[in-house]
């Protein structure tokens, strides 16, 4: 990340705390005239307001200040306001930020199982999805945060990963060697890539638009909502079918400010929290073929791989499990291989 996007990240952060309204109390008024302190929940995510992850953390918002009467206040920063997932993550460790979508590849830097979902080929579809996220292991992966500051409230969904690029058409594994390909900053991601024959660059996404405008980066993989509602289409003329790699997007709270909360109101963020993810990932799912065909009206040649072909780029990454064993947990990744199969 450059050092601009950096300082900009640590001012709004910095100002969150000298305005006294990082998980701080502000009063609403009463009946009688009597005033009551209410605790500010700020909310944030890199995403921008286009995406239905945006929705889904407003329907949370809705949900918690309903719930509560409004003694819990829901502020949201969308499109990188208060930084990159890195920074949020941090952000959430210390308390300045009370809650925010992460990306796992993220997140896996901070919190290792997460570093799982970032595995190539891991899920099939959707329903073998659902299942494991909403099964044990998943549920395990979700609750693994909390010695280390984070508590996980559910999974919404950026969806399945696809490849874009500037280049030219990619049929095969060949096709990819020396294309430069934008990744999170996780290491996993960067040597799946580069088992690919890619040239991974690790960047924040907030980066990704100018580096992919100015070629910097010749190519970059996300869910075909996520590349519509950042119009990457107007920088990327190639997008292959490869649905390398499904992406979650967990909602995490700051434990510390969780456990500021009385009982009842954590309740009421747990259940705001699956009531928005539910409603969020069925809004994202019924967008997916919109998105694409957005993509195709905006002159994008989409390109789908026969399964020999895709038989291929799987292949080419066969080490990478075994290689991330250790850090994602060399007990927890049998449970995870065996609860997807």
């Amino acid at each position: 990340m450059n050092m601009w996007f950096r300082s900009m990240s640590v001012l709004g952060i910095l100002g969150l705390i000298l305005s006294g309204c990082s998980g701080k109390s502000s009063q609403i008024p009463q009946t009688g005239g009597t005033k009551q302190e209410a605790k500010v929940l700020n909310l944030a995510t890199s995403v921008n307001s286009q995406h239905s992850l945006y929705e889904g953390l407003v329907k949370f918002k809705e949900m918690v200040e309903q719930e509560s009467n409004h003694s819990l206040q829901v502020k949201i920063f969308h499109s990188g306001q208060m930084g990159g997932d890195r920074e949020l993550a941090e952000a959430l460790q210390i308390g300045t930020v009370q809650a925010a979508i992460i990306s796992p590849s993220a997140l896996g830097n901070f919190v290792p199982a997460f570093t799982a979902y970032d595995l190539p080929f891991l899920f099939a579809d959707e329903q073998q999805v659902d299942r494991f996220l909403h099964g044990p292991v998943g549920m395990e992966i979700l609750n693994s945060g909390e010695a280390r500051g984070y508590a996980g409230l559910s999974y919404m969904e950026l969806g399945f990963r696809n490849l874009t690029n500037n280049k030219h058409e990619i049929k095969s594994v060949k096709d990819l060697l020396d294309i430069k390909v934008r990744v999170a900053e996780n290491p996993l991601t960067v040597d799946t890539w580069k088992a690919l024959g890619a040239k991974p660059t690790p960047m924040a996404f907030t980066e990704l638009f100018t580096a992919l405008q100015q070629g910097t980066v010749d190519a970059q993989e996300n869910p075909y909502g996520q590349i519509a509602a950042t119009k990457f289409y107007e920088v990327q003329k190639y997008l292959t079918k490869t649905n390398h790699t499904y992406s979650p997007a967990p909602l995490m709270a700051s434990k510390k400010f969780m456990d500021s909360l009385s009982k009842a109101d954590q309740q009421i963020i747990r259940k705001a929290a699956e009531t928005a993810a539910e409603q969020q990932v069925k809004i994202n799912r019924e967008r997916e073929t919109a998105a694409l065909q957005l993509l195709k009206d905006n002159g994008m040649k989409i390109t789908e791989l026969s399964p020999q072909e895709l038989d291929g780029f799987r292949k080419a990454v066969q080490s990478i499990n075994e290689k991330y064993a250790d850090k994602i947990g060399k007990d927890l990744l049998p449970k995870i291989m065996d609860a997807v199969k």
